[in-house]
């Protein structure tokens, strides 16, 4: 390989000494851009182990089983190759696969970003540069003309390839190309069109292009029209880029296409009726645009050779006649998103070829026609999820072996259906199938990978039959009528990563084969009737994220063993137990911990000061990240969560990320009021109520600038409210009432947008919003007490209303005049508004005073209600 010794030398002494170590295992990364020869590279150094077997890892059905059987406990050099995927949560669900090999393994991986490095972890990658310029002309020379030749060729051939090489700026596949499109030519009259070129530019298209990717290139700007140009163009793969504007009608005169992937840009308008003409055309995707319109039977007139189609994630419409017979057999059909309906598609009944059919959210109110199941029997993906389907399915179901059957979210019922042949996602959540979960559903369906059955009408136990399915990654039956106890066989499903059981009717203890689910992430059991205490073996399940054990009859002391060995807990949820002891403060030991939901338990004892240093608590949450556990072929478990905030309960999915709520309400704790939490600048919702804390709140309390929930009530708190509070912009709920507040609230800032019921029942408040009380006969000084008046209380009553009766008709008079001359209306209302507060405070004054010479013993002049004026 020419050129690239120095590299490989590198790169094995990057290996052999790592700096991005996670855990047992060093990740390492090359990056740069295509064509540099990266996963050339990458083989190279793979040929110095002594190993050069590779598992196959192809059937991505089986990846986490087959990365388990291979890599567990060994010493390995896993290489990745060509990896551009960004998304951060895609490469944790990967790592904890990956991550399980004997110290001294290595990952080594290729990709063209950078951003993905940061993303697997690696600060520092190995950045690939092109050839220099002498190794550059060894391979051209080496490919146009022979190795050792180009001394004799002709001398214009000579200048002309070193052009050609320095233009392709060291990159070996563009020399390796040109090479080989010169190859033992000897004059210039034989050279390829391509190769006279000698600008190359955008604006000078090349004639004989038949094949152009650009896939995956963040490429921008407004689509390419020069395209239409390429007369003899074939292949056109223009794929994830940021491409915008209108898809240009003029491709259709390309008759040569054959394939067309303009996927997953920007583009937008609709889809030329040109494209119709391309009676070559065999692949056609323009998915995941914003492409608008109806799509007709003139697209299709002339595609005979069509197979695979891919129009989903538009806002597309179909204008097909009921009788249309498309002129094609396509085999990969993709119509998500588009609109369908209402009827079921009449012409996939003449579709005899088609194996993967997919038209989710396709506004199809209908029922599944009889002959959809004759086409059935053909398909390897069958998904109708997100319509309004309704009645009864075929039973058993008549797909081919392995296949994946998404029908969730629909109208459908009857009975849980099984299948003819064993399948390995069964997704059928959110309509109304009724009955038991069949006990031969692990029988007929035994390698099954994800079952989700959840929020359906389904009775009786789980089966024990469900700890057969070994491949299991994600298991979700939440939302049933299920009753009787948890399987202890569901220990056997050890690659579970997420596991929903709740909001059913579940009872007995959690099963200690539970400690056996060690990949698993997502566990919640909320919601059931579950009694017992926390197993200890809980301790083994070290990689869980989410572990939600609420409103159930759980009773014992919180484990301090909870706060170790849970490096990735985000989610805690005890809530609604009948838990006892005190807090362990080892809880702040969890490092990745945003919601902590202990409310409504026999908790004693007071805050543990360690709860300012909750780590993920301590750091302002703006970048929002999906929860997707156990992901499978495009389907995953979407990790939810319902947190009680602003005063209520509210569910959390596609923003769950960005929560970090601490709720110890209705709770027996006491002791002062934690200054520490006021650390947790990321806090968006802290919840204390109904306990007995006593104290202040701390000034400090301006640091929690993203709070949005704050329930205070219901203690023992005492002092002032500090002013700090005001500067809480972020805050939509408050409620501190019900304590023994005093002084004058500050109502200033953010605090003006909350009411009385924010402050009411507390003994020594006063001023705004509460309304202007006087102290009573009856009155302990307090501002939330109602003054019962004396028995002339009526006469003094329409004293008061006709004196203000009487200054409101002279406001009106005055308002009409000065309404006419602004200077003047300005000074007026600054006089009138000195005037009102004057008058309040003095009548208030009186009537204190001849409170006091009547009950000289209740009252002294120095309880006066400070009135503030201007």
């Amino acid at each position: 390989m020419i050129g690239r010794e120095k590299d490989k030398e590198k790169m094995i002494e990057s290996l052999l000494n790592p700096t991005g170590s996670q855990g047992n295992v060093s990740v390492n990364a090359i990056v740069g851009i295509g064509g540099l020869g990266k996963t050339a590279l990458a083989q190279l150094i793979l040929e110095c182990g002594t190993n050069n077997e590779v598992p196959n890892l192809l059937g991505l059905e089986k990846l986490h089983i087959r990365l388990k059987e291979n890599l567990e406990g060994k010493r390995y050099l896993l290489v990745l190759d060509d990896v551009w995927n960004e998304d951060q949560k895609k490469w944790d669900d990967l790592k904890a696969y990956l991550l399980m090999g004997a110290p001294g393994s290595k990952i080594l991986f290729t990709t063209r970003s950078t951003r993905v490095a940061l993303v697997m972890g690696v600060d520092s990658p190995y950045v690939l540069q092109g050839l220099a310029d002498n190794e550059a002309w060894d391979l051209f020379d080496k490919l146009a003309f022979g190795e050792g030749h180009g001394a004799v060729m002709n001398p214009n051939l000579i200048k002309i390839g070193k052009e050609m090489v320095k233009k392709c700026k060291g990159v070996p596949l563009a020399i390796r190309s040109l090479g080989s499109l010169m190859h033992l030519k000897t004059k210039e009259s034989s050279l390829p069109e391509v190769l006279e070129e000698t600008h190359w530019g955008l604006n000078s298209p090349l004639p004989s292009l038949m094949y152009l990717s650009l896939s995956n290139n963040h490429l921008i700007g407004n689509f390419l029209e020069w395209l239409s140009q390429l007369n003899n163009l074939v292949g056109l793969s223009l794929d994830y880029n940021l491409f915008h504007g209108l898809v240009p009608a003029s491709l259709g005169n390309l008759q040569n296409l054959t394939g067309v992937n303009l996927s997953g840009n920007q583009l937008n308008g609709t889809l030329p009726d040109s494209f119709g003409q391309l009676s070559q055309l065999s692949a056609l995707d323009v998915s995941l645009y914003n492409l608008i319109g109806s799509i007709s039977e003139v697209h299709f007139s002339k595609l005979n050779k069509l197979k695979f189609l891919g129009l989903s994630s538009n806002s597309f419409f179909s204008n097909v006649s009921s009788n249309w017979v498309p002129p094609f057999q396509v085999q990969d059909l993709e119509v998500g998103s588009c609109h369908l309906g209402p009827t079921f598609p009449a012409w996939l009944r003449t579709q005899k070829e088609v194996t993967s059919l997919d038209i989710f959210n396709a506004s199809i109110s209908d029922s599944i026609p009889n002959w959809f199941w004759d086409i059935s029997s053909n398909l390897s993906l069958l998904n109708v999820s997100f319509n309004q389907l309704h009645g009864q399915l075929k039973n058993p179901l008549t797909v081919v072996p392995f296949a994946d059957v998404d029908l969730s979210s629909n109208f459908l019922e009857g009975p849980t259906p099984l299948s003819t042949f064993e399948i390995e996602l069964l997704e059928l959540s959110n309509n109304r199938f009724s009955g038991p979960i069949p006990e031969k559903l692990a029988q007929s369906m035994p390698n099954l990978v994800f079952l989700s059955l959840s929020g359906n009408q389904l009775t009786g136990d789980i089966p024990v039959s469900i700890g057969a399915m070994v491949s299991l990654v994600v298991l979700n039956l939440s939302g049933n009528s299920l009753s009787g106890s948890i399987p202890s066989s569901i220990g056997n499903c050890s690659f579970l990563n997420a596991m929903d059981l709740s909001f059913k009717n579940l009872s007995g203890q959690i099963p200690l084969s539970f400690s056996r689910l060690n990949q698993l992430r997502s566990l919640h059991l909320s919601n059931n009737k579950l009694t017992g205490s926390l197993p200890s073996s809980f301790q083994n399940l070290s990689n869980l994220e989410t572990l939600d054990l609420g409103n159930n009859r759980l009773s014992c002391e919180i484990p301090p063993w909870i706060g170790s060995g849970f490096a990735d807990l985000r989610i805690l949820s005890l809530r609604s137990n009948a838990f006892f002891g005190e807090i362990p403060s080892t809880l702040s030991n969890l490092s990745s911990l945003q919601v902590l939901d202990l409310a409504k338990n026999n908790l004693a004892g007071s805050i543990p000061v360690t709860f300012g240093d909750f780590k993920a608590m301590s750091l302002e949450q703006y970048i929002n990240e999906y929860l997707p556990y156990g992901k499978y072929r495009g389907v995953y478990y979407e990790e939810s969560l319902i947190v009680n905030i602003n005063g209520g309960a509210q569910k959390y999915t596609k923003t769950l990320s960005l929560v970090t709520n601490i709720d110890l309400a209705s709770n027996n704790l006491h002791g002062e009021f934690p200054k520490e939490i006021t650390k947790l600048v990321g806090l968006v919702a802290l919840n204390l109520s109904k306990n007995q804390v006593i104290g202040q709140i701390p000034g400090s309390i301006s640091n929690l600038r993203q709070i949005s929930s704050l329930d205070l009530s219901h203690n023992r708190l005492s002092g002032a409210i500090p002013s700090s509070m005001s500067t809480l912009s972020f805050l939509g709920y408050l409620n501190l009432s019900d304590n023994n507040f005093s002084s004058m609230i500050p109502y200033m800032g953010h605090v003006t947008t909350f009411d009385a019921s924010s402050f009411d029942r507390n003994s020594g408040l006063r001023g705004a919003p509460l309304v202007l009380k006087c102290p009573s006969n009856d009155s302990d000084g307090g501002g939330g007490s109602i003054i019962e008046d004396s028995s002339d209380g009526f006469s003094d009553m329409w004293f008061y209303l006709s004196i203000g009766l009487g200054f409101a008709v002279g406001i009106l008079v005055h308002f009409l005049i000065f309404s006419i001359r602004k200077p003047w209306s300005h000074a007026y209302f600054l006089l009138v508004d000195k005037t009102v507060d004057r008058l309040l405070y003095l009548a208030c004054k009186a009537l204190l005073l001849r409170e006091s010479l009547q009950f000289p013993s209740l009252i002294s002049l120095s309880a006066l209600v400070q009135i503030r004026w201007k």
